[in-house]
């Protein structure tokens, strides 16, 4: 009975870790943590680089199921033994504003 329960809780184990792996690295994952589906990436990204971290930002259009679009930025953390992905789900007059913002500040720099 205990060997039973050990390759269950494995199973479910390998099924959740396989759930998040691909939540983190296929589209269709990304779209699903970001509120919708990806329709569209931007053909730019920013990638920097600190030692062994690696992080990258990219941005893409989603597509709710209620056929409303909204602006994704991915922003991923890429380390050795470590990887995180932050979703940041905006409105286009939120995605307006942010661009505003960013230029404000590149202004003063």
């Amino acid at each position: 009975m205990d060997n039973v329960l050990s390759n269950v809780s494995l199973l479910i184990f390998f099924g959740f870790m396989g759930f998040v792996l691909w939540s983190m690295f296929s589209k269709t994952g990304k779209g699903r943590i970001l509120g919708g589906k990806i329709v569209h990436t931007a053909n730019d990204e920013i990638i920097q680089a600190q030692g062994t971290n690696k992080t990258t930002i990219r941005a893409h259009v989603i597509e709710t199921n209620s056929g409303s679009k909204h602006v994704g930025i991915e922003l991923s953390d890429n380390a050795k033994l470590a990887a995180s992905m932050r979703p940041i789900k905006l409105t286009k007059q939120e995605a307006e504003s942010l661009i505003n913002m960013i230029k404000e500040v590149v202004e003063k720099t």
